[in-house]
């Protein structure tokens, strides 16, 4: 019997070994199951006054009824509207939680659509369950600033009536519901005047103006305006004066036969990643240029030999050729007893009326938040077409590469800060050369727009037609004649352009204007400039006129309408910019002779044209 139960034992411990294997065997052959979808979602917009701009959502939702022996580790969000895919707003919540508020990836205004699933895990394995059914909610928000295109200094006519304009709001921007327009002029900080218009969120007719009325002619008046719902007030003021200390002798940046900039800056001062290449004769020290330049280069060669009777003449006026520094030397070559040869500090005066900082002195830019690259071509006596052609290349940003009937170069390091906008203010009188036209042609393949001045007449002085002076006259720029103080053609300025803007008139008989003169009236274009008469010394101020200054102001809105457009192309710029211009005033010898282009280049109505153009 013993030996029985022995065996009897072995046979019971043999059957608990193989049945310990059984579980383990039937583990590994079960089919993991995800759960069940998500019930019971529900939204609400959960808007919170300590961040009144972001549109947020609260979800809610009851657990999945089944996840077949799986715990739950979190739960995925996926959001889209009506025009677009589901996206992945919150990829696993980490948290049992049936309750969720989201902040990313939301449209403001428009029904935002939501689903909800559950994330189990089983042993190693993740699962992701069913989605639920869609729950719609649509996100609300304070409303941004409006774009508020208002003059600086109101003198309304005799009626007494300003249209006080902004540009119209989309849903977003209204923060997806009803707003109020009200706009008010205000003088001497008292408000005199106020009008309002409502803007129903399913209107689609764009409401964008109201009339001020009540004002008087004489005064300059402060017009602000606010968009209202009722998550709160997104405000701005057409006072985008700036502290510049002879801002008030810049005429040509109001809109007085001026751009009307002021107007424009409510929406952009520029951006500070576009460049605007200055191509000329270099660029000196000055306070409202400090800061506003990226690294130039220098395309002077020193290629033409002295002329009879000079010793040490050298047309580069640095003494070298091809380098990376475009600083204008000035004139080594000046005579101390003829004014009319001291340096000519031109590459300095046009980068300032593009970019000249906004700070509490001196002058203010066009486009003062830009940032400007000289490249210098053109030394005190000479300029070569062929260091044209290269500098235009460089600028903006083609690979180095020898030109047919050019001598090559070696070394010339890549452009890291590639120009979108170039403005040339030099003038040669000759067509354009086939060198200077494949040069355009390759920047404007690269979506470059180049701004080129008109010329200040024939050898006498008399205007001539643009299409026989180079560079303007080649295929592609933007052709740019002077208007003078007044609103008309400057009596120097070239015709047949595509579009006039402030070159100012040389009004003093005595010699170049100083600061000074300024008080009363002088309509030239003050911009940044050198005390140096031959070589750089302290910088200064000076009002010049030409159409060398009528460019860079173009060249100026044009990086306005880039700033606030990135992607706008050749055309849309182009059209923007001459559909927009100031129409010449009956009897002006713009108006009769149709010879200065579309009008003066208004920068406030560009931008608004470019941005209902392209939305």
């Amino acid at each position: 019997m013993k030996s029985s139960r022995t065996g009897i034992a072995a046979v019971i411990a043999a059957l608990i070994a193989i049945a310990t294997l059984v579980p383990a065997q039937g583990a590994q052959a079960v089919t993991y199951k995800a759960a069940s979808a998500v019930r019971a979602v529900k939204s609400v917009d959960a808007w919170a006054s300590d961040a009144p701009r972001a549109p947020k959502i609260k979800l809610s939702w009851t657990k999945p009824a089944y996840t077949y022996g799986a715990a739950t580790i979190g739960y995925a969000i996926q959001a889209k509207t009506k025009y677009s895919d589901w996206k992945t707003i919150v990829s696993n919540t980490k948290s049992t939680a049936t309750v969720a508020t989201v902040s990313e990836g939301l449209a403001v205004g428009v029904n935002n659509y939501f689903r909800v699933r559950a994330i189990t895990k089983r042993y190693a394995k993740t699962m992701w369950g069913a989605y639920s059914t869609e729950v719609i909610r649509k996100p609300t928000a304070k409303p941004t600033n409006p774009i508020l295109l208002g003059d600086s200094s109101i003198a309304p006519g005799t009626s007494g009536t300003y249209v006080a304009v902004w540009l119209p709001q989309n849903y977003s921007q209204r923060g997806g519901l009803n707003v109020t327009y009200t706009a008010t002029a205000s003088l001497n900080g008292n408000q005199v005047a106020t009008c309002s218009v409502a803007r129903l969120y399913s209107d689609e007719a764009p409401v964008n103006s109201c009339d001020l009325t009540g004002l008087s002619g004489q005064s300059v008046y402060q017009i602000a305006l606010q968009v209202s719902n009722y998550r709160g007030v997104g405000s701005n003021t057409d006072v985008a004066l700036p502290a510049d200390s002879l801002f008030s002798l810049q005429w040509y940046l109001g809109a007085s036969n001026g751009i009307s900039a002021t107007r424009a800056w409510t929406a952009s001062k520029g951006s500070t990643s576009l460049v605007v290449a200055v191509l000329d004769s270099g660029i000196t020290r000055h306070t409202d240029l400090d800061g506003q330049t990226v690294a130039g280069y220098d395309f002077v060669g020193n290629r033409v030999s002295a002329p009879e009777g000079t010793k040490g003449w050298y047309p580069s006026g640095d003494g070298d050729g091809w380098d990376s520094n475009p600083t204008d030397p000035g004139n080594p070559y000046d005579d101390p007893n003829n004014p009319d040869d001291d340096a000519e500090w031109h590459g300095t005066h046009v980068a300032g009326i593009i970019a000249a900082k906004q700070d509490t002195s001196g002058v203010i830019g066009v486009a003062p938040k830009v940032k400007i690259q000289p490249v210098r071509v053109v030394g005190p006596k000479v300029g070569n077409t062929c260091d044209l052609a290269y500098a235009i290349r460089w600028a903006a940003g083609v690979d180095y590469e020898p030109i047919p009937g050019c001598e090559s170069f070696s070394g010339v390091p890549v452009n890291k800060t590639p120009a979108r906008v170039i403005n040339i203010s030099l003038e040669a009188p000759l067509s354009c050369p086939d060198t200077l036209q494949s040069a355009v042609n390759a920047a404007q393949k690269r979506g470059v727009i180049i701004v080129t001045a008109a010329g200040n007449g024939d050898e006498n002085g008399n205007p001539v037609s643009s299409a026989g002076v180079s560079p303007t006259s080649c295929i592609g720029p933007i052709t740019v004649g002077a208007s003078d103080f007044d609103g008309d053609a400057a009596p120097y300025s070239n015709f047949d352009v595509d579009i006039s803007a402030p070159g100012g008139t040389y009004e003093n008989p005595n010699g170049a204007p100083n600061l000074s003169q300024f008080g009363s009236f002088n309509g030239t274009i003050l911009s940044t400039w050198n005390t140096g008469t031959s070589a750089q010394a302290a910088g200064t101020y000076l009002g010049i006129s030409g159409t060398s200054m009528a460019a860079p102001v173009v060249a100026g809105i044009v990086a306005l309408m880039l700033s606030v457009r990135p992607n706008a192309n050749y055309d849309q710029v182009t059209d923007a910019l001459m559909s927009s211009a100031r129409p010449f005033e009956s009897g002006t010898l713009c108006a009769t002779s149709g010879n200065c282009g579309t009008g003066i280049a208004n920068a406030a109505e560009a931008l608004r044209y470019l941005i209902f153009d392209i939305g």
